[in-house]
């Protein structure tokens, strides 16, 4: 019988068969991908998040197995968990079987979600101190000083935010902010509290801090609400807000008795900053007019008319600035073109210009944000206002400073001893 002669290919061509190893890596990628997937699903999965509260800002949930005990009772001891009642982590710790989670509401109150079974609930203590008891679920309770709507949320994460910080302590627990779809890992060693926040990319700071600084912040970061209040005892921040843009400084600085600010921005907004500086120095030197009554009484009314607002040029370091002074010694300097710098004082402005100030790594390795955490608690500069859980404020009186770091795709935020 004859061969048939049937051509396979019109091009002659031959085929190729690729070597075995090939497709075993291959494999080993896809296989490597979809674990990735899963343990990361794994990781961020949480059973207490279905008692999350109505308008939560944030979410710390911790791990309370024999091994992370002890870390988390360092970090906590006799802090009140639940606002207004005066319950701990020492009075929950036996009834837990694996975590709790503590949730900070808008208002500043905290909840506890509790991982347990009724029956190892503390009743009589959690009737003394009239704590509500709602029952989730079989096995979660949520805590609180009254009844609360919940809204369950779905988790997310990465198994990469799980796994890097233990290179840095231990790894007690994980932060959310489910607001803003944000997920970290909570890591704490002797020396220092760490919150590592994925998925958030900023621009840090690449420049040298005034002398003497106590906080230096990024409207990155932080709302205009919060630098509201940092410089509302020393500027008028209701006009000084058209000058920020989404990438300004703000430098908080302490020489003797005196509290200065700075503020700097590469790339400012565009706006008049000569009427800016006549309503500053209108608002530094008010004019004062006498009224006389139809009785004869005379009174006294304050006039802010920023036409009558004096203001000077000055050269500082080689550059120009618009300068106002008061008659009791209060000043402001604005530059007049280009980047933005506005100071209440000079000393700053030579400073922060020559470079001669520390760096920003000063507080615990910052580049994005860092402070004394004696800055952040007093009333004068309050970053944590007094709606702040109570929590929160004991946490920061442990620790002597504040920073944080921006990395490739993250944040981490430090409190270091």
């Amino acid at each position: 019988m004859a061969r048939l002669n049937i051509q396979l290919s019109r091009h002659g061509h031959t085929t190729t068969r690729r070597p075995r190893w090939v497709v075993w890596i291959l494999g080993v990628c896809v296989l490597g991908f979809i674990f990735l997937q899963l343990t990361s699903h794994w990781f961020s999965r949480s059973e207490l998040l279905i008692a999350t509260p109505n308008d939560t800002q944030l979410i710390l949930e911790f791990h309370a197995t024999p091994r992370y005990q002890p870390s988390i009772q360092t970090l906590f001891q006799t802090t009140p968990l639940i606002s207004n009642r005066s319950i701990t982590l020492t009075d929950l710790l036996p009834s837990m079987r694996g975590k709790f989670a503590i949730f900070v509401l808008n208002n500043g109150s905290t909840a506890v979600a509790l991982k347990t079974k009724k029956e190892l609930l503390p009743t009589e203590l959690l009737d003394a101190h009239r704590i509500v008891v709602q029952d989730i679920s079989p096995s979660v309770f949520l805590l609180s000083e009254k009844l609360l709507p919940v809204s369950p949320i779905k988790p997310k994460g990465s198994l990469l935010s799980w796994m890097v910080p233990d290179l840095f302590g231990t790894r007690i627990g994980t932060i959310r902010l489910p607001k803003e779809d944000v997920f970290g890992s909570i890591n704490l060693s002797e020396s220092t509290l760490k919150l590592t926040l994925a998925n958030l990319i900023f621009t840090p700071l690449k420049h040298s801090l005034p002398t003497e600084t106590t906080s230096y912040l990024s409207t990155q970061v932080l709302p205009n609400t919060v630098i509201d209040a940092l410089l509302d005892n020393s500027t008028n921040a209701d006009l000084l807000k058209q000058a920020f843009s989404n990438q300004s400084w703000v430098f908080l600085t302490k020489h003797n008795e005196s509290k200065g600010v700075l503020i700097w921005s590469e790339n400012p907004l565009v706006f008049d900053r000569e009427q800016l500086m006549k309503q500053l120095s209108a608002n530094l030197n008010p004019s004062i007019l006498e009224k006389t009554l139809q009785d004869g009484s005379i009174i006294k009314e304050i006039v802010i008319n920023p036409d009558l607002g004096s203001i000077e040029e000055v050269t500082i370091q080689g550059k120009l600035f618009l300068h106002s002074k008061s008659e009791k010694g209060e000043e402001f300097y604005l530059s007049k073109d280009g980047e933005l710098l506005f100071a209440n004082n000079e000393i700053d402005l030579r400073s922060f210009l020559d470079g001669s100030g520390d760096k920003p790594q000063k507080f615990c390795g910052s580049n994005l944000l860092g402070s004394t955490t004696t800055s952040i608690l007093t009333d004068e500069q309050t970053i944590l206002n007094h709606e702040s859980p109570s929590l929160v404020r004991t946490i920061f009186q442990e620790f002597t400073a504040i920073g944080a770091k921006t990395r490739i795709n993250s944040v981490e935020f430090t409190l270091c001893r």
